[in-house]
């Protein structure tokens, strides 16, 4: 019976770079993994980071599989789980994401005959919790009520204090929805260079199902909306950073999250991969063409579409 995994999480959180730690492990095991990607925007863009490790990536984008593409989703397990080439699937979702609409999918008759749910993990960045509202709060409510493991991600072993109240931070959410966070939904809070063979061991053990919990229908496409840029200028990495930090400015929307690539002044490719709380921006390994995926509320593309070009 193939195993399917959810690596979940809010947009920036770190789903794909533990997922990078973690099909590290499963390779050093010799176990047969493939990987379905969704994209809440323009495809390949979290597939071309993990391709460096694997090839066996199917993407679903352009929406969310917990909504748009809920029966894309469906069709896609039946037919990676039934093929027999894999033990286990690992799933990364949009960073807006429904946990209710998984089980749904995972409990139909036709994916039951071939696969079963292993582990459901939730990344939680520490600065996800800082100044949200409330739809962002049901969004993580609705990723954290039925999840195995919640992964604390970008920590040190000296954050004992930043643990304990993103601790208690984590249980409001649950309190905030007459509801109280159990022994089953386990926080785990250690640097991920930490995460060594019992970690994954254990990880792999999980079997995930639905906690009881009051359901909430979502409509994301009434509360975010995504926009696509092709921008053709070459930055410097100081000169990025400003023009970033600008496309926060509530001028251009509520932008959540920024992520792609764009070249350098010396031709380089550079990945991008920031929110509000947290620029990342390095060199990609592989030369991709320049996009950026820009997620939010209210996003003014005209507006971020001129920042960019003539920054």
């Amino acid at each position: 019976m193939v195993k399917i995994d959810l690596i979940t999480g809010f947009l920036g959180a770190g789903k794909t770079t533990f997922i990078q730690r973690y099909l590290q492990w499963l390779k050093q095991k010799d176990v047969k993994v493939a990987i379905i990607e969704n994209e809440f925007g323009k495809a390949g863009i979290d597939c071309a980071i993990l391709k460096g490790q694997t090839d066996n990536i199917s993407e679903l984008s352009g929406g969310c599989i917990c909504c748009g593409l809920k029966v894309g989703f469906h069709d896609l397990l039946i037919k990676l789980s039934e093929s027999g080439e894999y033990e286990r699937i690992i799933v990364e979702p949009s960073g807006i994401f429904n946990l209710d609409d998984f089980f749904d999918v995972t409990n139909s008759e036709n994916v039951k005959k071939y696969a079963q749910v292993g582990t459901v993990a939730t990344i939680v960045d520490p600065t996800s919790l800082i100044d949200v509202d409330q739809a962002v709060t049901d969004m993580l409510y609705s990723q954290l009520h039925s999840t195995n493991l919640i992964l604390l991600s970008k920590i040190s072993t000296s954050d004992n204090n930043k643990i304990k109240t993103l601790t208690e931070s984590i249980d409001h959410i649950f309190w905030a929805n007459s509801t109280k966070r159990t022994n089953k939904q386990k926080i785990v809070a250690q640097p991920w260079e930490n995460l060594n063979d019992r970690f994954f061991s254990e990880f792999v053990a999980y079997s995930g199902h639905s906690l009881p919990h009051k359901r909430r229908l979502y409509d994301h496409t009434n509360t975010y909306n995504s926009s696509t840029l092709h921008i053709k200028n070459q930055f410097s990495v100081p000169q990025l950073k400003e023009i970033i930090n600008a496309a926060f400015n509530e001028q251009y929307g509520k932008v959540l999250r920024i992520k792609g690539y764009l070249t350098s002044q010396d031709n380089q490719t550079l990945l991008i991969n920031c929110t509000k709380n947290r620029l990342c921006i390095e060199i990609a390994k592989e030369s991709q063409q320049s996009a950026i995926n820009i997620i939010g509320k209210n996003i003014n593309r005209s507006g971020l579409n001129t920042l960019f070009s003539n920054g």
